[in-house]
């Protein structure tokens, strides 16, 4: 099976959860922007006290870090609940799904193979898969809006070396995407 076609079955297991699958990108991109927040607001707090600002907006700037911080908290957990209920509502889905098709097969299939190879087997891969989905793709997509937010603030903060940066990076991804075998 070539590499298009597990992707085509991966997508195909996920079309029937297209809401919680949205629910978990929302939720994730929110995670993957929150860590910029911090060190724009101690820009802004290292900014302003050099300006002599009120100790009331200093104030105010560290009680906002600090509710951010709290936010990023909760929403790693609101990102391993979401991703953690998908990832076993599609899997317990295609657990059902093999087993059928696991006891649909001819008497001769089950004579040479042990109930245990086949529950270990079908089990230990649908966990990979649970695994995946729960924990690497989560990842994978908080890690994007991350470095897609880095790219905006930088470009904000510095427009050269946001340039830079983004020609930098897009020389890694093509490298990344040519040597990807």
């Amino acid at each position: 099976m070539d590499r298009p076609n597990h992707w085509r079955a991966l997508f195909g297991l996920l079309t029937p959860h297209r809401r919680r699958l949205a629910a978990m990108f929302a939720v994730v991109a929110v995670a993957g922007l929150l860590p910029l927040i911090g060190p724009v607001i101690i820009a802004a707090f290292i900014d302003e006290a050099a300006a002599g600002a009120t100790q009331s907006r200093l104030l105010f700037l560290a009680g906002f870090f600090v509710a951010v911080g709290v936010a990023r908290q909760l929403l790693a957990i609101a990102v391993a609940w979401v991703s953690t209920d998908l990832a076993w509502r599609v899997t317990n889905e295609l657990r059902s799904t093999l087993a059928r098709h696991v006891l649909a097969l001819d008497l001769g299939f089950h004579r040479s193979t042990s109930p245990g190879e086949l529950v270990s087997r079908v089990d230990g891969d649908v966990t990979a898969l649970s695994e995946f989905i729960s924990d690497f793709l989560a990842r994978a997509v908080a890690a994007l809006v991350t470095l897609v937010g880095l790219l905006v603030v930088v470009l904000w903060r510095s427009w050269p070396v946001g340039i830079a940066m983004a020609i930098y990076l897009s020389i890694a991804l093509f490298t990344m995407w040519v040597l990807r075998n």
